[in-house]
């Protein structure tokens, strides 16, 4: 199961969203599973939202940012944290794994041209988490 940050919709706080699988996207030849969140459960308010019947799509990434004009985001603290490191030049390209790849192959060219600057907007995502 997936877990998201994202923002408790009652106290704007931290939340957890259990996200499960609602259908698939992509194309043909590079299906990928469309997400929906199942349960928001926030720890500072105690609000719990359980849309197990309905998953939702309404919800707000709680590491999320604009860099340049784009959206620079984040689903959780291990997703900001590999970001940081790949694109700081931290990570051996030669020692990734599959999954890894298909994430640097699907990163927008601007976070690749603008690497410095989106490294500083992920470090100052991190101070919030």
């Amino acid at each position: 199961m997936m877990i998201y940050a994202v923002k408790c919709p009652r106290c704007s706080k931290k939340a957890e969203a259990q996200m499960t699988a609602v259908g698939i996207k992509g194309t043909y030849c590079e299906p990928t599973a469309k997400l929906a969140a199942s349960r928001i459960t926030c720890g500072e308010c105690g609000h719990v939202i359980d849309s197990s019947e309905a998953p939702t799509d309404k919800y707000e990434l709680w590491f999320s940012s604009t860099l340049r004009g784009h959206r620079l985001w984040a689903v959780n603290e291990s997703h900001l944290e590999w970001l940081i490191q790949w694109l700081s030049g931290d990570l051996d390209n030669s020692r990734l794994s599959l999954a890894d790849r298909s994430y640097v192959e699907a990163l927008p060219k601007w976070v690749l041209t603008n690497r410095e600057d989106a490294v500083k907007s992920l470090q100052k995502m991190r101070t919030q988490g």
